[in-house]
Parts: C-alpha cells; sequence; structure tokens
C-alpha cells in the first residue's frame, strides 16, 4: 500500500550512486505525494499511464513503483532530466520519448499532466489534445493564485473557478480535487464518458 512516496526512494537508494540527483529527487518527492495518491485512487494497476511535461520523472517513476503492472511511459518536449534519473532505477520499467502535448502523438487509459497547462500560450488547446489521447481519464493540475507569480514560464495562474470553466469547455464530466499538502494547486480528474 503506498504511504510516503519518499520511503519507496529509500528503497532505491542503493542504485542511486549520485548525491546531487538523490538530493533532488528526494526534495521533489513530496511535492508530487498529493498528485501520486490522487493518481492511485482512480488508476488500476494494469492501465497504461502516460506523464505528459515530465520533467524530473517523479510522477511516474511513483507511480510505476505502485502499478507495476501498468505500463508507463514519459513524454516532455526536450531532453528531459527524467532520462538521466531512470538509470538509477534500473528494475523500474519507465519509457521516455520527447512529444509535445500539442502535437501529442501517444496514447494511455490515464495521462498525468502537471504544471504543463500554464506554459502554454493556449492552454485549452493544450487541454483538448491530452484528453483526446485519453483513453479512461486525465490527472490534471495547475497552479492556482497562490502560487508564487512571476515563475519563468508561466503564463498564468488559475483560480478554482476559472480551472473548473477551463475544463468545461472541453468535456462536463470531472471533478476538482483540494491539495491539502501545500495548497499552491488546483486539482482535477477528468473520466471519458466512454470509458465509464
Amino acid at each position: 500500500m503506498y504511504d510516503c512516496p519518499l520511503l519507496s526512494f529509500f528503497l532505491w537508494d542503493r542504485n542511486c550512486r549520485n548525491a546531487e540527483w538523490y538530493k533532488i529527487i528526494s526534495s521533489w518527492t513530496y511535492r508530487y505525494d498529493n498528485t501520486v495518491r490522487l493518481c492511485l485512487k482512480h488508476i488500476a494497476n494494469g492501465e497504461s499511464i502516460l506523464d505528459v511535461g515530465c520533467s524530473l520523472g517523479i510522477i511516474a517513476i511513483l507511480l510505476k513503483l505502485n502499478l507495476r503492472e501498468s505500463e508507463v511511459k514519459c513524454v516532455d518536449v526536450g531532453k528531459a532530466p527524467v532520462v538521466d534519473i531512470l538509470p538509477f532505477f534500473p528494475e523500474i520499467k519507465v519509457d521516455f520519448e520527447i512529444d509535445n502535448v500539442l502535437s501529442l502523438r501517444n496514447r494511455a487509459d490515464w495521462i498525468i499532466c502537471t504544471e504543463v497547462l500554464e506554459h502554454l500560450e493556449d492552454d485549452k488547446a493544450g487541454l483538448v489534445r491530452v484528453y483526446e489521447n485519453c483513453k479512461k481519464g486525465v490527472v490534471l493540475s495547475v497552479p492556482n493564485e497562490k502560487s508564487r507569480q512571476g515563475i519563468e514560464g508561466h503564463k498564468r495562474t488559475y483560480t478554482k473557478e476559472a480551472f473548473g470553466n477551463l475544463i468545461s469547455q472541453v468535456t462536463g464530466n470531472f471533478e476538482l480535487a483540494d491539495d491539502p499538502m501545500n495548497r499552491c494547486h488546483n486539482f482535477a480528474i477528468i473520466k471519458k464518458l466512454e470509458a465509464m
């Protein structure tokens, strides 16, 4: 059963010989704790997962640790740090490829799209593309209005209402979820109607 994701990384510490990467991985693990917990409430073991805009790949790695039968793939717009981290976890099969959310070619049962839409000029177009490529659903997060302003590459933050309005332009079948960990993100679960 999933407890604290950092514990999972301690179990795998014997593979992490680079102390700098280990420090980075450990510090980011708690940040994604709520995302992973939310995913595990909805994604069944064996369902395929695509982490769009994966960066460090921590969400994908933690999901693979907990959903061993699931095929997990990461994509990002360029060579993401995940390609440097994955060799430290040889027992964990997570694939990486370069792909762009606006021209997404990959499909999966579930798409994880965290901290991506705020970087896009057209966030609705990005969400439409993600929704088109999921078979069962999307786990989505964006920074809320309490998030630090002026983060490089961020075009906007979202009030809960604005986030809900954006999603409702694509589909009506979603639920907003709270972020009890740090209160600076909005979360949503979007489910495909035909998958229900």
